[in-house]
């Protein structure tokens, strides 16, 4: 996937610009303020919708401006060219793709994925677990087809069973969203875990060439205990989860451990090492 040009209007300090991308590297420089970073940030906000800077729109907008309007064209591997369009307001997102009005922000990032490194990105090791779980499913989005629809259909039944458990329904009726929360808890699992047994070679190839030859691993954590099946363990723990009105346990609780000599990289990893480990992480993903 190779972004060719783009077209800029209202981000930041850019009124308007347009750039033509060289196939391979692209190095902007110039003083503080030129808008070096606002250029990364366009071409992030075109993929996901959204800044990896701010998450309030009205920062993003030039001054005295009410819209951000992004083109860009994009060629893939098989040298098929897309024309996306993004018009960014307080109103939300217009979405075009060739010429087609589409709805899903989603129809972008899979024409144009990025990944962005920053001074925070040691996050992805030293915070919570849903930085890792959104690693992981940022990578498992591109690279398993199937993923998809079970995130949406899993994500939607999590949110209806939590729902009927915050307004305090009896036991007996979570058995009717159970079925299929399991059925899809339990394909989103192994997805992900199919996808780690892939990954993670790679992930140690990168790490021994930035870090030096160490022990280097991934351990997936699934989010409930490892000796049950996910049905079992909804059935098992249901008096809890009316009890605390949450769903406690699932895909949704899953975490990564980024290991370095069999010791979790969060505790025992410098600030420095941390960021290394994570362009480890991302060049494997890419």
């Amino acid at each position: 996937m190779m972004l060719s040009s783009i077209k800029i209007s209202n981000v930041r300090n850019i009124r308007q610009l347009s750039i033509n991308f060289g196939p391979r590297f692209n190095i902007f420089h110039g003083e503080n303020g030129a808008g070096k970073s606002a250029i990364l940030e366009a071409i992030y906000l075109l993929s996901a919708g959204k800044s990896f800077r701010t998450h309030h729109i009205k920062k993003l907008i030039s001054y005295e401006e009410s819209q951000i309007i992004l083109f860009a064209q994009v060629q893939d591997n098989d040298d098929v060219i897309s024309n996306l369009g993004l018009l960014k307001s307080a109103k939300g997102n217009e979405i075009r793709i060739n010429g087609e009005d589409v709805k899903s922000i989603s129809e972008l990032a899979i024409r144009l994925p990025v990944l962005v490194t920053t001074q925070d990105s040691h996050k992805l090791i030293d915070s919570g677990p849903q930085w890792r779980r959104q690693f992981l499913d940022w990578g498992l989005f591109h690279v398993k087809h199937e993923f998809l629809s079970v995130w949406k259909n899993y994500n939607k039944l999590l949110k209806q069973r939590n729902s009927a458990l915050f307004n305090g329904c009896h036991r007996d009726e979570l058995i009717a969203w159970d079925n299929s929360l399991a059925h899809y808890g339990q394909q989103y699992d192994q997805i992900r875990k199919t996808f780690i047994n892939e990954f993670t070679p790679y992930f140690v190839e990168f790490s021994q060439y930035l870090l030096g030859k160490r022990a280097y691993n991934l351990v997936y954590q699934q989010g409930w205990p490892k000796d049950l099946i996910y049905a079992e363990c909804l059935d098992k723990y249901r008096e809890k989860d009316v009890a605390s009105r949450r769903t406690e346990y699932g895909p949704h609780r899953a975490d990564l451990r980024i290991e370095v000599d069999l010791q979790n990289s969060r505790d025992t990893a410098s600030r420095g090492q941390q960021k290394l480990l994570v362009y480890a992480l991302n060049f494997a993903l890419i």
